[in-house]
């Protein structure tokens, strides 16, 4: 998915296979992804690969 193509379209065939699915949450495993989809915006939990890693990385920085 290539946010600056995004229309409503896709977001509707995306909604449309995560019931179609019927997955328990999603993974936004492309830096793009959370820039286009959140929590607020899907009908699942969402995991945003790059916000984890962040978060860790920072964790591990500041171990001493």
């Amino acid at each position: 998915i290539i946010p600056s193509q995004i229309n409503s379209t896709t977001v509707e065939n995306i909604q449309n296979d995560i019931k179609k699915y019927d997955c328990d949450a999603i993974i936004l495993g492309c830096t793009e992804l959370p820039v286009v989809y959140n929590e607020n915006n899907l009908e699942k939990p969402a995991v945003d690969t790059t916000r984890l890693l962040a978060h860790y990385a920072l964790q591990f920085a500041s171990e001493d």
